[in-house]
């Protein structure tokens, strides 16, 4: 690097995974459960509009354990929540 020259900064996200309550969960959740995450997915897409989320959604377990679902968002600034923040009014978050 040049002397003088800065570094570039870099950017840190947060990365969420959330865990289901067993490995079934996406082949078997109750009707309770369904509305519970659709909640999820509004709010999260919700984030995603906002810029917050960057992007989120089902993940397959390669070891067929069912599946997850991973989420990753931008680091807290003064518009942005921070990332408990962002899990505290998930309602998926239990």
């Amino acid at each position: 690097m040049a002397e003088g020259a800065r570094a570039p900064e870099q950017q840190s996200y947060f990365v969420i995974r959330l865990l289901p309550p067993r490995p079934t969960f996406a082949l078997d959740m109750t009707a309770e459960e369904a509305a519970m995450m659709a909640e999820h997915v509004a709010y999260w897409g919700g984030l995603l509009e906002r810029g917050v989320a960057i992007v989120f959604g089902p993940v397959g377990d390669p070891k067929g354990r069912g599946a997850s679902a991973s989420s990753a968002s931008r680091p807290t600034t003064r518009s942005t929540p921070s990332a408990t923040a962002i899990r505290r009014f998930d309602p998926a978050e239990v």
